[in-house]
């Protein structure tokens, strides 16, 4: 009887796949971590993935089904033979059955957004309560432009960084820091803190959208002694009439900025040596959004991409603007199927390829291109199961 107790998890792992989660994946972090992040439209700009590694643990030689791992077997000392990771629960199906077939499953981190997200979502994911699914504030289309068109012109050694505020709800449409792996964001930590206080106002508190800033001192005519998003704030306050806390979260209410039609001077810049800050507030009339951008050891921006922003923009705009130009263009299409994307686009005049299954993710030519500009049109799709 002993015996075959023993030889029972023996022969588990022989006769076939066995699912073995990692240690740990019943936790309340764990949990927190399957869940989905999304922008403020709602589109997953985040997810946990259920993903699986492939090992052999019987005898040398491998089935036939194995033979394409065979190199990495060979290369081995000795089982259990790591064959791959990263698999789809659809891709390690096709080796169930299979004598010897060790499956273990982890869970895998997946922008699905891409790197306009990424260093930003890997710097706020666990600061994120984990009571609720979140949906932020940023939405993904002010991101992306924002982050190309840093990117762009991001030059060896030098820092960028940009952001774009509502300044009624203090909510935070994009932020980009560059490059992606330096250390805190370059929008909170460009200018330092003024430590001698007793003269001035001191503006500035906290944020609010969990990372690092300090208090500071702003000037309005002229020099600037406060972060980048503090001087935002400054600015909401002289506008709108008040200074909204700045945050990363799509709050339920929505508020707008009763300026009426008092003038506001729209655009600030702020050079200091290697070093300079460049803020611009949008509309002209009845602002509501300011577009900020700092740099250190680089030229600032080329102005064409805003061009690019104001169209995404706009549609956040009530009602639109009297005097500003409405854009239209190629229609949004991501996370529709594909007959859905497909019945949103002319049937004639236009190519249209596809790659994937599943929804879109990814598209070009970009929301709100002009139609005249448009020959072609890719898909890019992906099962999300």
């Amino acid at each position: 009887m002993r015996k075959w107790f023993f030889l029972l998890p023996i022969s588990l792992i022989l006769g076939g796949i066995v699912w073995q989660p990692i240690a740990g994946s019943g936790s309340p972090e764990h949990l927190f971590l399957r869940k989905e992040i999304r922008d403020r439209e709602g589109r997953v700009i985040f997810r946990m993935e259920r993903r699986y590694r492939l090992y052999y643990t019987g005898e040398l030689p491998p089935p036939e089904a194995l033979r394409p791992f065979l190199r990495k077997i060979e290369s081995s000392d000795g089982p259990p033979y790591l064959l791959a990771e990263g698999l789809s629960p659809g891709e390690v199906t096709r080796f169930a059955g299979l004598s010897g077939v060790l499956a273990e499953e982890y869970w895998a981190p997946r922008f699905t957004s891409g790197p306009a997200f990424a260093s930003l979502l890997r710097r706020i994911l666990p600061r994120i309560p984990p009571s609720a699914i979140p949906r932020l504030a940023l939405d993904w289309d002010a991101q992306e432009v924002l982050y190309r068109a840093l990117r762009k012109d991001l030059k060896r050694g030098g820092k960028l960084g940009g952001g774009v505020v509502d300044l009624a709800t203090g909510e935070v449409y994009a932020l980009v820091n560059l490059p992606d792996d330096a250390p805190g964001l370059l929008l909170t930590a460009l200018y330092p803190p003024v430590r001698d206080l007793s003269r001035a106002k001191v503006f500035g508190e906290r944020t609010g959208i969990e990372l690092r800033d300090s208090p500071g001192i702003y000037w309005p005519s002229g020099e600037i002694l406060a972060t980048p998003l503090q001087l935002v704030r400054a600015l909401a306050e002289r506008v709108c009439g008040r200074a909204p806390r700045l945050h990363l979260f799509k709050t339920p209410r929505s508020a707008f900025c009763y300026s009426g039609d008092r003038k506001f001077r729209t655009e600030y810049t702020y050079r200091d040596r290697n070093r300079w800050l460049w803020l611009r507030i949008w509309p002209q009339r009845r602002p509501r959004f300011a577009i900020v951008l700092a740099g250190e050891d680089v030229s600032p921006p080329r102005e064409g991409f805003l061009e690019a922003l104001y169209r995404v923009l706009y549609r956040w705009l009530p009602g639109g603007t009297p005097g500003e130009k409405r854009f239209r263009g190629f229609p949004d299409l991501r996370g529709l199927t594909l007959r859905a994307a497909l019945e949103r686009l002319p049937r004639k005049g236009l190519r249209i390829e596809f790659e994937g299954v599943g929804r879109v993710v990814r598209q070009w030519p970009r929301p709100g291109t002009p139609w005249k500009e448009v020959k072609t049109c890719k898909l890019y799709l992906d099962d999300e199961t």
